[in-house]
Formats: structure tokens, C-alpha cells, sequence
């Protein structure tokens, strides 16, 4: 499901993971603990680093998956929720910028800019938009050899996360973000998206 929309949340690092078949019928179920850290957030447009609140990850994560084959027809449906998923933007648009090198939060870039010093480096670091999401993804195949046909259906949900990172939170592979938005979305965004083959 590809964390919910946003690839970079792929993996899930911290996890617990279980599955079970039985007769023709599997079940799975995932869970991802949260991890990292949160950074420091302000919804302050004249924030610096000694007036930012330090933020808590909540970047749990859970999944599950029921389905069934038989004599060549198989079904699953799939239902997936991540929390705080990042999906990273180019950070020539943020932080590292050349002519606003600077690091922001809240809103929108550069909309609330930290002042005064960084709260960390912007070398080898990450921009990035926060989002809670909420996927769902039904999927069949039908074997009739020497033909295969397949029909699948997703949708994807993405709202502003429910808890803010902050300036220093951690992304996946432990990259740490130097430019944070938490308020991306003026309302929430959802695709949908039919397949068949």
C-alpha cells in the first residue's frame, strides 16, 4: 500500500507482523510501534529554538489483509493507516534553498521561518509534507490458462496530521527533517483508483 500514498513510508521499521491461512482463507495483520523523534514545533510566527515545544512521534502505523483463492480465482481486500507519513519534497523548495535558506514549519513553505540560528544543519537533510493517511485496496485474479485477468480498486485518504512534527523530527532511514509542513492540505485529499487487466 506503500504507506498509504506516500512511498517514503514503505517500510515499516519497529513492526510486528502476523499471518494465518486456513483452507482457503489467509489473514494478516501489521502493526508499526512509533519510532524516532519528533523535533520541535511552534505555531508562532516569531518562534526561535529556545521557544519551541518539543514534539512526542506519533508515527504508528497498522494494517490488515483478508482474502481467499480457489479453483483459480483469488481475492484480497486490503486496509491500511499510517500516521505522521512524510513524502519528501525537493529541497531546493525548502531549507537548502538559495535564496531563502532557512527553515520553516506549519503551514506552507517558508510561510513561518525559525529566527536566529537553525535548529540543525539543512546538509544531508530532508523537507517534507506530514499527513495522517487511511488507504483501502480491493484486488481479484482469475486464472482461465493460458489467461490471466486481474481488477483491482484503491482509495486513499490524506489529512493533516493529527499530531504536528517538528524542525529535527526523524523520516524513514533516519534522515532528519530541516523544514517541516504540518498544515498542507485545505482540505483533505483522496484518489481513487480502478484497474483491470
Amino acid at each position: 500500500m506503500a504507506g498509504g500514498g506516500d512511498t517514503q513510508d514503505t517500510r515499516w521499521d519497529s513492526a510486528i507482523k502476523y499471518r494465518l491461512t486456513y483452507g482457503p482463507v489467509h489473514f494478516g495483520a501489521m502493526y508499526k510501534f512509533s519510532d524516532g523523534q519528533g523535533g520541535c514545533y511552534s505555531a508562532s510566527a516569531t518562534w526561535t529554538a529556545a521557544t519551541c515545544t518539543g514534539e512526542q512521534p506519533h508515527n504508528s502505523a497498522y494494517g490488515f489483509d483478508l482474502g481467499a483463492t480457489y479453483a483459480g480465482f483469488s481475492a484480497d481486500v486490503v486496509f491500511q493507516r499510517v500516521f505522521q507519513a512524510i513524502s519528501v519534497l525537493n529541497p531546493l523548495l525548502g531549507p537548502q534553498s538559495l535564496s531563502k535558506p532557512y527553515q520553516s514549519t506549519t503551514d506552507s513553505v517558508n510561510t513561518n521561518t525559525i529566527n536566529g540560528a537553525n535548529l540543525i544543519g539543512t546538509t544531508n537533510t530532508e523537507y517534507g509534507i506530514v499527513t495522517d493517511n487511511s488507504a483501502v485496496m480491493v484486488a481479484a485474479k482469475y486464472v482461465l490458462d493460458p489467461f490471466k485477468f486481474y481488477a483491482g480498486y484503491e482509495h486513499i485518504r490524506q489529512t493533516n496530521p493529527s499530531e504536528p512534527l517538528g524542525v529535527g523530527a526523524t523520516a524513514q532511514g533516519g534522515y532528519l527533517l530541516s523544514g517541516i509542513e504540518d498544515n498542507n492540505l485545505d482540505s483533505p485529499r483522496s484518489c481513487k483508483s480502478p484497474g483491470r487487466g
